[in-house]
């Protein structure tokens, strides 16, 4: 955030809500961070540092650290970093990676999705920052599609989940896996005791088998779905739907996947683009540092200089 006539706040990098699993905290500082204007500027490195505190949960950070889990960033920018240096975006993309080695040092990986047409004519900060730090960078030209392509990005090392009824020897009816390798599932029960299994399988070939034991007594007054499981119930819900659709309408699942695979194609092509920007646009700024290196705040004669158009 900066005042006005370029100044920037103390703090250009705030946190909302820390790490937390209560879905109600999370749309509340959704509505407050939608609640101000917006000013127009964008400092994605301090973002990132941000995120860095967080996840390792360093002092006045509002997350505990928790060592057990895999620390994931991500970053959406519907355009290129503008801040700390104002009309330089070469010298905020050194930030950017800066704070991109911060984070791989810390095990960030950061996934990055550069929305609209803006973000993907200077790419190269949302390209390094992935690269560095082990993440991926999706381009998304139209921003419409962001919800399904945010869907099919795997942030977890999770490549395959089965999840069955051992005592029944029945598999789960509708499965979802998260971006993040949180799942959820429908699982047929017979009354009395049940073992549950779940099997995840790592992209390493790394496996691992839990089992939970359940007891289903249909005639025992039922429970209330806590409100943190409601959105995936919901999701499940929605599954469930779709495949009963799916199976009286011959022929949806085909075009269901050719629609998929033309998204992954048309993805695979953005991103291969966006690189190459990125590669020329690395090789200007190689030959800006070569020529006039920085000693602060715009160029020497005071201009500012725009990213170049591709």
């Amino acid at each position: 955030r900066v005042l006005s006539y370029g100044v920037i706040e103390d703090d250009p990098a705030l946190t909302w809500v820390g790490l937390t699993n209560d879905y109600d905290a999370v749309y509340r500082a959704l509505d407050r961070v939608a609640a101000p204007a917006a000013d127009g500027l964008t400092h994605m490195a301090a973002g990132v540092d941000q995120a860095t505190r967080e996840l390792m949960g360093s002092p006045g950070a509002l997350s505990r650290a928790d060592p057990a889990s895999r620390r994931i960033a991500v970053l959406l920018a519907d355009g290129w970093p503008t801040l700390p240096v104002l009309g330089d975006p070469f010298a905020n993309t050194d930030f950017v990676i800066g704070a991109g080695k911060r984070a791989a040092q810390a095990g960030v990986r950061v996934f990055t999705f550069g929305v609209g047409e803006t973000a993907l004519r200077f790419p190269l900060a949302l390209v390094e920052l992935a690269r560095v730090t082990g993440g991926v960078f999706t381009p998304m030209r139209d921003p419409a599609i962001l919800s399904d392509v945010f869907g099919q990005v795997n942030l977890s090392d999770v490549e395959d989940l089965s999840i069955r009824n051992a005592t029944l020897g029945e598999a789960a009816q509708v499965v979802d896996v998260g971006a993040d390798g949180s799942f959820g599932a429908f699982v047929p029960l017979r009354t009395g005791r049940n073992v549950i299994e779940v099997t995840a399988r790592a992209s390493g070939g790394r496996s691992t088998t839990e089992r939970v034991t359940v007891h289903f007594a249909p005639g025992a007054p039922a429970v209330a779905t806590p409100a943190g499981l409601l959105p995936i119930q919901n999701k499940l819900l929605e599954l469930r739907l779709t495949r009963l659709r799916r199976e009286r309408i011959a022929g949806e699942q085909q075009r269901d996947d050719q629609t998929r695979k033309e998204l992954a194609l048309e993805i695979e092509r953005e991103r291969s683009k966006a690189e190459e920007r990125a590669a020329q646009q690395r090789k200007e700024l190689k030959l800006e540092i070569e020529r006039q290196p920085s000693s602060g705040p715009g160029s020497k004669d005071g201009s500012e200089r725009a990213p170049a158009k591709p």
